[in-house]
Order: structure tokens, then sequence, then C-alpha cells
């Protein structure tokens, strides 16, 4: 390490995975390292929290790990506590459930022999049109060249709409990084003769901290305060001002109070327009706009406390079609059985905000949504007669995924062009950078990043590392 960057001091926003990450690799690296961190748990979207006494995450996370440094650091900070999960999921459509990742065989049996016909016959066409398309512009364009039309419209379509809008308003971008099979090709040729040396649809097994994802950041919070590092949960940052000398200072409230800090070194793991509207001076009016035309997603968590000891006989089942509200289902036990009481289980069901009808009926009438999500889950014979609702509540997670649409290529370059002007001021994270990634992936961001600064390496080999995030490939 640079002795020059050892005397650093260093302010890094957010305790998600990146930032706690980050801050752990520079504070055992000898710097001088504050987190600030709005909310009272650290975690990020990735935090446990515990409501009207159960334990249960923000969403179901599983932790499976695809670069090298995830996996020795979970074990660091969980040690035998680690579970290993083996992982089963499903997806409902056309009235079945289907195993996911599907054989061959569950594809034909629940789709039917007419409408895999009518897929490949759509992927053919598809294909020819696309000979006179230069380049795949939109979500759409992108699934209607690898998978068909009627594909497009029988599944992916819905999907879209469900998790972030309209698909010919987003960019192919979105496609390419959240469709693993790239065509129905490729798709169908693994499921005959495997996916030897191909990017994996789904993971086989995972990774779980027995008492909940918090105990591996709770874990990293304790090691980095131990090493003489600051994490300050409940402070919020109400502006930053960085002098002509390079030098950032934040202020921000915590318990009622004004504080203010002092740092060399800015690194950023919020999210990027909640951090450009806290720069003094304020950044200029082109970056500002393309900051404010990013989109992140958002989404509603229904936790049903059901007086059953377990319910579903998989991790996850995901619902495609729009007519339910919701798009996913998890079980808290089927993640570790320490969080939830013996006789009870707690059914994690996850309603994207992206449309407008769902977002109103929330706002509007909360109790209604839930009893109409109560009313499909029943339908779905997932709740039974016999099952009673013995508790509920919602979780807002606001801000958790980005949103390709079509101008975020734009938008996100003026945006990082502007960053990158500020001496030692970072963006990071999924959040920060603008990323679609999963929880190792951003584990990597923080820890790469944290490499960069300690060691003094150039800002042009970061930049280069920095492009390399783009490329993380998502695995359900």
């Amino acid at each position: 390490m640079d002795n020059q960057m050892s005397n650093k001091r260093v302010i890094v926003l957010g305790a998600g995975p990146t930032g706690l990450s980050c801050a752990w690799q520079l504070v055992s690296a000898g710097l001088t390292v504050t987190v600030l961190e709005k909310r009272q748990e650290v975690g990020g979207h990735g935090a446990t929290h515990t409501i009207h006494g159960y334990n249960v995450d923000e969403g179901p996370h599983k932790l499976y790990p695809q670069v090298p440094c995830a996996k020795p650091m979970i074990d660091h900070f969980v040690g035998k506590d680690l579970l290993t999960m083996s992982k089963t999921s499903q997806v409902y459509i056309n009235g079945r459930f289907m195993n996911y990742p599907f054989g061959i065989g569950d594809l034909f049996s629940v789709l039917g022999l007419s409408t895999g016909i009518k897929c490949g016959l759509s992927f053919a066409v598809g294909k020819f049109k696309s000979f006179f398309r230069r380049q795949d512009r939109t979500y759409t364009d992108y699934v209607r060249r690898n998978f068909g039309d009627y594909t497009h419209r029988l599944v992916f379509r819905a999907v879209a709409e469900k998790l972030w809008g309209n698909p010919d308003e987003l960019h192919a971008q979105l496609a390419q990084t959240r469709i693993i099979a790239p065509s129905i090709v490729e798709l169908l040729k693994g499921l005959l003769f495997g996916f030897k040396g191909k990017p994996k649809l789904s993971a086989d097994e995972f990774y779980y901290p027995r008492y909940g994802l918090r105990q591996l950041w709770r874990a990293m919070q304790e090691d980095i305060e131990k090493q003489g590092g600051v994490v300050l949960t409940g402070a919020i940052p109400t502006s930053i001002h960085r002098n002509s000398a390079g030098t950032f200072f934040v202020s921000y409230m915590r318990e009622g109070k004004e504080h203010n800090i002092e740092a060399d070194v800015l690194v950023s793991t919020i999210p990027v327009a909640t951090i450009y509207d806290l720069l003094n001076p304020a950044p200029p009016r082109e970056a500002n706009d393309a900051v404010h035309s990013l989109r992140l997603s958002s989404l509603y968590i229904l936790y049903l406390v059901i007086d059953t000891p377990r319910l579903l006989k998989v991790n996850w089942i995901f619902f495609p079609e729009s007519k339910y509200h919701f798009a996913r289902i998890s079980e808290q036990k089927g993640f570790s059985e320490e969080m939830v009481p013996k006789d009870r289980t707690v059914l994690m069901v996850e309603i994207p905000a992206a449309r407008e009808h769902i977002r109103k009926q929330m706002e509007e009438d909360a109790d209604a949504l839930k009893y109409e999500v109560i009313t499909q889950l029943k339908e779905l014979g997932i709740l039974q007669s016999h099952h009673k609702v013995i508790d509920s509540f919602f979780n807002y997670s606001g801000s958790i995924y980005p949103v390709y649409d079509l101008g975020f290529k734009n938008n996100l370059s003026r945006v990082i062009e502007y960053s990158d002007s500020i001496p030692n001021f970072y963006l990071n994270g999924r959040l920060g950078l603008f990323c679609y990634n999963n929880m190792d992936h951003s584990m990597e961001m923080g820890t790469l990043l944290a490499d960069h600064i300690a060691h003094g390496t150039t800002v042009m080999e970061w930049q280069k590392l920095r492009e390399t995030f783009y490329e993380y490939k998502i695995v359900d």
C-alpha cells in the first residue's frame, strides 16, 4: 500500500454489501474509515429485519458466489453457521407449476405440443425479420429476435411489464442481463445436451447464514469497528461540500443532532440521484437532468404469518403472468429453520410496484390489496382452507434495481463523466453505479474499489475495471 494513502481518511456512504465490503477492505489495509448508514440496520436491501417479533429478510436472498472473493469473505464472517441449501424453485404458468430450471419434458407437458410448435415457428420468423434490422434497440427487439414474438407475448412481455414497465421502452441490455439463455435454440440445446461450459440458468445450491443475512453484515460491521473503523447507523447525510484543497465535508443528522465529518476520499453506494442532490456546489444542469432521468424499481413485500410449520416444498415460486399481483413468493424457513418459531411460518409475497394500478391500490387501500393477494394464493392452492393467517405486515423496498430504459446509457454516461471530474470521489455498488447485479457482485465491487484506493492505482485502471461491472450475469 502507498504510505501516502495509508494516512487518507475515507467516508463510505451506505452500509449495504458494497459499502461494508469496501470499508472492511480499506480498514484492513490501515486506512481511517467512517461508514454512514441512514437505516438502523446494516445490510442495505440485503438486511434482516425483526418485524412483529419475526426475523425476516427484505425479500428472499441467496448467497451464490460467482466471483472469487465472495465465498472466502462469507466463510470468514459466518463460519460454521453458514448453511448449504439445495435450491429448488418453480414457475407457475398456463395453470401448472413447472420445476425451474425445467427439463424438456416439463416444458412440453406444461405448455403443450401445439404451444411448443408455435414458439418454434415464431422464433424462425423472428430470426428472419432480424436480418433486416441492424441491432436490437429494445427489450422487445431482443426477445423477438432470440425467442420469437409468440414466446415474447406468452411469457417475456408480461414479466417485463410486471417488474420494470413497458418492454417497448426498455433497453435491450436489460434483456441481455436478465435472460441467461441467449436464445430459444441455445435453451433447447442445453435442455437436451446439458449446459456444460455455458452460463448457469439457476444455482443448484446456495449458502445462507443460520440466523439470517444480518449475521453476515453485523459480523462485518463488528470487524470494521474492531480494527478502528466507525459504522454509524441512523446517520442521514444532508450535504456534501468539497473545498479547493480537495477535502470533503459531509454533514449528517443522527439522533436529532447535526454532525460534520471530513475526509480525503468519498465513496458513495447510495442511489446516485440522492448523492447528486447532496453535492455543493450542485452538479451542472446536464448532469443533474441525466441523473434524475435514471429510474430504479421498487417493491412491496407482504409478509403473511401462517399457523403451520411449513408451507412450500421449494424455495421460490415465480408468477410471470400479469393476472397475479405478485411476481414471486418464498418462505423464510426455506432459507433457515431458525428464523421463525417452529409452529408457524412466514410467507414472503413480492409485489412489484412497476404497474400503476398496484401503486394506486397500495396508496388508497393496502388492506384490499392484501385481501386480493390472499384470495389469489387460495385459488392457486398455496393457502388451504385449514391455514389461518395469524399476522401480516407490509414492507416497502424502494430503489432496489436499475431500470434500463432507452435513454439510460446516455444519461449514465453523463452522470459518471461528471463524478469522474471530482478527484477522490467514487460511485460504486448497484445503486451508485446503476449496475444490475447479484449480492456477491456487490461485494466484489466494494473490495476492488478498496484495493484501488489503498494501493493508489491510476484512475484509468479503475475506470477500466469499473466497466467490467456491467458485464455481470444474473443467476436466479
